[in-house]
């Protein structure tokens, strides 16, 4: 494919042959370079690493900066193909305490773009003038030769909770008592911290890539130690073109493995005033925003 120039960098396109993604995925969110690794509910995959471009800011005014960089920078006339990616906290502040050196917002293209859908994996790779060919070479043999983990018992050796569940129980109380004169929803968390004898990455990755069911999976690394790993079933806004979608999930029940057991389940829901309301005040807040 012809190469595409941008200032002083330019892109190319390349097939590649089917990958061992678990391993790729594992050695590239270790390797110290920011990281992207994306699957959707379809089954599509996308694998970010590196950097060509990218953008970072914090705090006020964050998110049309970052709007105005990707015109200048992700623009392209491929409009089906992959580009770059973002990363960003809720309000556009930086993260703080464990989240500390995680931007409120950052943007990148990435030097290595890999992207498949229906088992055909492609690759486009960004670098300045001149240098697609050896780095071309690089990649395809470091992608060909990526070692396979083993399996792994993924066992903590202690773990503790950032709030005692006595204590986050009594907190969800005094919230659903103030409920009412104008404060309709309260979103309460806990957190649970767990500790390890070594890394285990590469079981959360095998994990996230060897997941087949619906839900986004994703996997976000610095150029540090930390990856922020997990499966999300919520989808809060997808564009194509002008077409904007949006799969917001409150009240749940866990399906069940026996049909009418699994239906008692889907009516119990169905029919439960405090489910409908959840839901109502999600959705209601997405189209409000």
């Amino acid at each position: 494919m012809p190469d595409r120039c941008s200032g002083t960098m330019q892109s190319r396109v390349f097939e590649l042959p089917e990958l061992r993604w678990d391993a790729v995925t594992t050695n590239a969110l270790g390797s110290g370079q920011p990281t992207l690794y994306w699957r959707d509910s379809g089954g599509a995959m996308i694998l970010a690493i590196g950097v060509a471009h990218s953008f970072c800011r914090d705090g006020q005014g964050c998110f049309a900066a970052a709007q105005r960089w990707a015109e200048q920078h992700v623009a392209d006339e491929d409009q089906d193909q992959p580009r770059g990616w973002f990363a960003s906290s809720f309000d556009g502040a930086a993260g703080a305490g464990a989240w500390r050196g995680w931007s409120g917002v950052r943007g990148i293209v990435p030097e290595v773009m890999i992207w498949a859908d229906d088992g055909q994996a492609q690759m486009r790779l960004s670098a300045p003038a001149g240098m697609l060919d050896g780095l071309a070479e690089h990649w395809r043999a470091t992608l060909s030769c990526a070692p396979v983990a083993g399996p792994r018992p993924m066992e903590s050796l202690n773990c503790f909770w950032g709030e005692q569940p006595g204590d986050f129980r009594r907190r969800v109380a005094a919230a659903s008592r103030s409920i009412g004169a104008g404060l309709a929803k309260v979103v309460l968390a806990n957190y649970r911290t767990h500790t390890f004898a070594d890394s285990m990455l590469p079981v959360v990755i095998q994990r996230l890539v060897g997941n087949h069911g619906d839900g986004i999976s994703f996997a976000y690394s610095l150029d540090g130690d930390a990856v922020f790993a997990g499966c999300t079933p919520e989808t809060l806004v997808r564009q194509r073109g002008e077409e904007v979608t949006t799969h917001a999930l409150a009240g749940t029940r866990r399906r069940a493995a026996i049909a009418e057991v699994d239906a008692a389940q889907v009516a119990a829901l169905a029919s439960s005033s405090k489910d409908r309301q959840e839901h109502a005040l999600v959705t209601d807040g997405i189209c409000e925003a």
